[in-house]
């Protein structure tokens, strides 16, 4: 329960408060220059890569001894293989963004990260900006071994534009949710728009259904603590709910088969009216739809121990830098750039909610975001997507197993399969 404590006291402290370029490539170091490589998601203009860019051109113009070298993949389960593979072979990695909780621990304890411990007693004003609950997420054996750059909620985001033609509201019961589904199909649109060729995102909706089915200490059982069981009967009600939806039209047939990018294009194409999705790709939304964006979170239900109040949150994007630096000063103050008040305000601009101490004046947030930090304001709970705590492995395992829901599968066989996983993992 500390970790659900901690993570509640994390929301309201913070609602208180690469283009071409990284592409994967060797950067040509001139005589006398530092190469630092630096390793993170390639996500095609998005507000992270593009503050990562500009951070590197004005650090690089800074400082003419240091040339960056960006790797970076195209998808999340690319650059996890591609981070895994090079810390294992002892590659040099100056910088890298990677995860937290279950997905970091590895790394850390095989002693691949290098601890900020002696950092922040060197600065302890560097240390004092950094909000104290994110910080959880990335410390084994009292050892701090990254430091998050946003909050990230998931979220149900919206078209107003489609529900306003559709004649539908955003939804105050579960009841009034379920109707949407065929109201929307009537209109001619796509009620949810999925491409679950990376499941993890079919899986936002799965945890967000289970939570309103058997609330946050079913969450904590099974999740955190395994000491529940993945055939308990929420699990199960909420694979078959999921199915009710697929019957009732929410998705395009065959999502499995439908790739991500592709079912994110239905969304901001207009195509589809509702997108599951983390907080930080709000940004990219607003600038497809504008003022026609906007988010809820999936209503509760009339017997479940769920809320709509409870949200899936993680302390997300962490920077580390690597144990097998050649310049880790270098690293260290770049980080620090990276961290300092004129930067951070720059990234919480561009729409992420991040976790540092800094605070936007409303009319400076972008509105969805703004919403985003209301909602947290008076939540009364939330869980970490589970496929982070779970690890690398077993959440990948958890993934696959919710994927089955969409082809049909039956939930209890599904859940049951993945029971005796779980049992030999964890």
């Amino acid at each position: 329960m500390k970790k659900k404590i901690v993570l509640i006291m994390l929301i309201m402290a913070l609602v208180l408060s690469l283009s071409t370029l990284f592409a994967a490539g060797k950067a040509e170091t001139a005589e006398g220059q530092k190469k630092i490589v630096f390793m993170h998601p390639y996500d095609a203009e998005s507000p992270t890569m593009l503050w990562h860019e500009e951070n590197i051109r004005l650090y690089e113009a800074a400082h003419p001894d240091v040339v960056f070298d960006n790797i970076s993949s195209s998808t999340g389960d690319e650059y996890l293989t591609q981070v895994t593979t090079k810390m294992a072979s002892g590659d040099e990695i100056d910088l890298l963004q990677g995860w937290t909780l279950a997905r970091m621990q590895p790394f850390a304890e095989a002693g691949r990260l290098y601890p900020l411990n002696s950092v922040f007693e060197g600065d302890p004003a560097f240390r004092d900006f950094l909000q104290d609950g994110p910080l959880e997420a990335t410390t084994f054996g009292g050892k701090v071994y990254g430091i998050p750059l946003e909050l990230a909620a998931e979220v149900i985001f919206y078209n107003k534009a489609i529900f306003r033609e559709a004649g539908v509201k955003v939804p105050a019961t579960y009841e009034e949710f379920l109707a949407l589904i065929p109201a929307i199909r009537k209109a001619g649109y796509i009620p949810i728009g999925l491409g679950n060729s990376e499941p993890w995102i079919g899986t936002i909706p799965y945890m967000m259904l289970a939570e309103r089915f058997g609330g946050l200490e079913m969450y904590e059982n099974t999740v955190m603590n395994n000491i529940g069981k993945w055939t308990d009967a929420p699990f199960v009600e909420a694979g078959e709910e999921l199915q009710k939806w697929i019957s009732l039209g929410a998705f395009e047939p065959n999502v499995n088969g439908i790739p991500a990018v592709e079912g994110l294009a239905r969304f901001t194409n207009g195509e589809a009216a509702m997108f599951f999705m983390g907080s930080w790709s709000l940004s990219a939304f607003y600038e497809e739809l504008g003022d026609d964006l906007g988010v809820f979170n999936l209503p509760g239900m009339k017997n479940g121990k769920g809320s709509a109040d409870h949200w899936i949150i993680i302390p997300n994007q962490s920077m580390s830098i690597g144990a097998n630096s050649k310049n880790p000063e270098i690293a260290v103050d770049f980080l620090k750039f990276m961290l300092s008040k004129e930067r951070q305000t720059a990234l919480a601009k561009s729409g992420l909610i991040v976790t540092t101490k800094v605070s936007l004046p409303k009319e400076e947030a972008n509105p969805v975001q703004a919403q985003i930090m209301d909602y947290l304001a008076v939540s009364t709970g939330a869980m970490y997507p589970w496929d982070v705590p779970m690890g690398n492995a077993l959440g990948a395992e958890l993934n696959n197993a919710t994927a089955n829901f969409y082809d049909g599968a039956d939930p209890l066989k599904v859940l049951s399969d993945f029971q005796r996983v779980n049992d030999t993992e964890r």
